[in-house]
């Protein structure tokens, strides 16, 4: 699970998913202001990696990538450019 103090947000929890490619995880942080943001991941079934892509339904924007029989998503009612930075983050912590 990744840290993302340096972007502002603190872990407030996770849980335990299903998918349907197996067990998925989701993980909910928060900033001082009060905006929640989660971070998502679950296992896929194969397919070439996919840079971030973004895409908003009802005001919650999402980046999403894929790598490593990995989909990843960070979303949140928050700002691109903070959603940017905490994709970025979440992405560098799990590929130290």
């Amino acid at each position: 699970m990744p840290k993302l103090t340096d972007a502002g947000f603190d872990l407030l929890g996770g849980r335990l998913l299903t998918s349907e490619d197996g067990p998925a995880a989701q993980f909910m942080y928060q900033d001082p202001s009060g905006r929640r943001i989660t971070v998502y991941v679950c296992h896929s079934s194969g397919g070439p990696d996919v840079a971030f892509r973004l895409t908003e339904i009802d005001g919650i924007a999402a980046l999403y990538w894929h790598e490593r029989a990995l989909w990843w998503a960070v979303a949140g009612d928050i700002d691109r450019s903070t959603l940017r930075q905490v994709a970025h983050t979440t992405y560098a912590a799990l590929n130290r």
